[in-house]
């Protein structure tokens, strides 16, 4: 009988914390929907996945340097004693 209990008690915990991860769901969805049904939310959506723009805006494009075929040579910053053994002439 108290291990039926104990399984009972554990199964209630259990459906307690699923109801709670639902509940959280629920409102974040709920959030979500409130969101989508804003004028707002479409003009985004429709710039970032159509690439739409209102009528007199301009679209402003940036890219990315090109890369050049010949490596670049890093100069490493000489010390002190390097420049004047350099200036003396070493």
């Amino acid at each position: 009988m108290n291990q039926k209990r104990e399984e009972l008690r554990t199964r209630i915990e259990n459906s307690k914390k699923e109801i709670e991860a639902l509940a959280k769901k629920n409102e974040e969805l709920s959030n979500q929907i409130s969101q989508s049904q804003k004028e707002s939310f479409f003009e985004k959506e429709a710039r970032e996945k159509f690439n739409l723009k209102k009528p007199g805006e301009e679209e402003i494009v940036i890219l990315a340097p090109e890369e050049s075929s010949a490596p670049v040579e890093t100069v490493q910053p000489k010390g002190f004693w390097e420049e004047i053994l350099e200036k003396l002439g070493f």
